[in-house]
């Protein structure tokens, strides 16, 4: 690939971020956007690096401000969206003192939580929550989940506390909508993604659009890694970092939010696994004389205990209630 090539598909992607940040873009801008970004992983790898670029500035969401020191420097006219990329590299440094305090309060920041009231929500185990925003978007809680929710006027910053929680974001490309965690954030316009907080990992499943998933870096010196997740696709972000994207059916993976449980040719043990987070009382299912076990089909959340009963008949295992918690295991032949 050639310099020039690279210097013109760099300038293409910055040009990109700023126009979907733009509050005039359309859905036809979303669609010619898909297609510039489809042509092939050269694309995504410029306007993955263009985004990240732009990340912290994001949160000033493209601000009245911003808008209007950008446009001191833009042409008057331009014959197509081509021919503006030149200038879109070269504005970015004209307005560079404009951004540089807020962009160094950010990085100080973090996100920190800015003064003013948020709203809390949570549910008990086997409880779903359908919570309605203020601003057209909704969040769906799962069982024992908490979330904080805080508006500002740049910003809707979620903090998913515990738990998993799908989000339906209505687009307001002036107010990014932030989801963040313990291990990073997840970052969308106008989208529809799951997030499942574990106690070291966090797994993001997009349904709709495009997100930005960026992990929390301690060190300072480390850059923190950055990817984006399209509709159909999920990655986690553990200990070692953000992992591969990879397809997925977020369909089956999301069935919990019609109080469904799919399984598709799962050890029966992580199956008992994402049962228990509906039981009261947990079994364990950690006997060595399942793990050759494999479950498929569709369950129901609505009780959970007798779709535990069913897989207890299903594979014939027995169940020990004199410990702490019940134990399943595969009686000897």
């Amino acid at each position: 690939m050639s310099q020039a090539y690279t210097s013109q598909l760099n300038d293409e992607a910055t040009a990109w971020v700023v126009k979907l940040r733009s509050p005039a873009a359309s859905d036809a801008t979303q669609r010619r956007f898909s297609r510039w970004l489809n042509q092939s992983k050269a694309h995504e790898a410029a306007f993955d690096a263009a985004l990240q670029d732009w990340q912290v500035a994001g949160a000033l969401a493209y601000s009245a401000q911003t808008q209007a020191t950008l446009r001191q420097f833009q042409p008057a006219s331009s014959s197509s969206d081509v021919g503006a990329f030149s200038w879109f590299r070269w504005q970015a440094v004209a307005v560079a003192s404009a951004l540089l305090v807020v962009v160094f309060g950010a990085l100080q920041l973090d996100l920190a939580p800015a003064p003013g009231a948020s709203e809390h929500y949570a549910t008990t185990i086997g409880e779903q929550r359908e919570i309605a925003l203020n601003d057209g978007s909704s969040v769906k809680l799962n069982t024992n989940s908490r979330i904080r929710i805080e508006y500002r006027d740049d910003l809707r910053l979620l903090t998913l506390d515990q738990g998993e929680a799908f989000f339906k974001v209505a687009s307001n490309r002036q107010r990014p909508f932030v989801v963040d965690t313990h291990k990073g954030t997840v970052t969308a316009v106008g989208t529809a993604f799951s997030v499942n907080r574990q106690e070291d990992s966090i797994d993001v499943t997009v349904v709709e659009g495009i997100v930005s998933v960026k992990e929390h870096q301690t060190q300072p010196e480390i850059k923190a890694e950055h990817k984006l997740v399209k509709a159909d696709q999920k990655l986690q972000i553990n200990q070692r970092g953000l992992s591969q994207v990879i397809a997925t059916n977020a369909s089956s993976a999301l069935a919990w939010r019609n109080q469904l449980l799919v399984l598709e040719n799962k050890p029966l043990t992580e199956a008992i696994d994402q049962l228990n987070r509906y039981l009261h009382t947990p079994v364990d299912a950690s006997d060595p004389s399942l793990r050759s076990l494999r479950v498929s089909g569709t369950f129901s959340l609505q009780s959970p205990e007798s779709t535990l009963d069913g897989l207890v008949t299903s594979f014939n295992l027995s169940r020990d209630d004199s410990g702490l918690s019940p134990r399943l295991y595969l009686p000897a032949e």
